[in-house]
């Protein structure tokens, strides 16, 4: 699998394995460019690569969208639905005791805390829908979403995307 490799908010480093060819050859050029840092996405101003703050970034969302959308909405939006899959697959864990229910959630949450490079506690806080956590305790969950997980091959969008995306959609609404 092909590795990427960018910094995280604090300036940590972070290696993400790409399976989509076209996202790691795209990624790869904008790493190679001559001239350029280590950032990935820069760009070209007079004479010299200027880098993209975050809140530009923020801005050009706005203007966009004409929503007060921000990068980290999609941040909570990925870790939602990672979090909804996880919680998913843990359906038969939960039909036990009241502390092997728990279980589940707290996976699911060190699971996606892990992939986003946060802890456990900032990642319940401020980037999973907690209302995941009130519908897995009632018994619903996107299971029946899961046999679509993988279906469209190897390269391609992630799996998580389409109709795993639109049945979180359908339970928090």
């Amino acid at each position: 699998m092909p590795r990427a490799a960018t910094m995280r908010r604090q300036g940590a480093g972070v290696a993400r394995g790409l399976v989509d060819e076209e996202s790691f050859s795209l990624v790869r050029a904008l790493l190679k460019r001559r001239g350029g840092t280590d950032r990935l996405i820069e760009y070209w101003e007079g004479r010299r690569w200027r880098q993209v703050e975050g809140g530009e970034l923020n801005e050009h969302l706005h203007a966009v969208s004409g929503h007060p959308i921000t990068t980290k909405d999609f941040r909570t939006w990925h870790a939602t639905v990672l979090t909804a899959v996880a919680l998913a697959v843990s359906v038969e864990a939960s039909e036990s005791s009241e502390a092997a229910r728990k279980r589940p959630s707290s996976r699911a949450v060190r699971e996606v805390a892990n992939y986003l490079g946060n802890t456990p506690a900032v990642c319940r806080a401020s980037y999973i829908n907690p209302r995941l956590f009130e519908l897995f305790d009632e018994g619903v969950t996107i299971e029946a979403a899961l046999p679509d997980l993988g279906t469209h091959g190897r390269s391609g969008p992630p799996a998580t995307k389409g109709p795993v995306e639109e049945a979180v959609l359908r339970l928090l609404s």
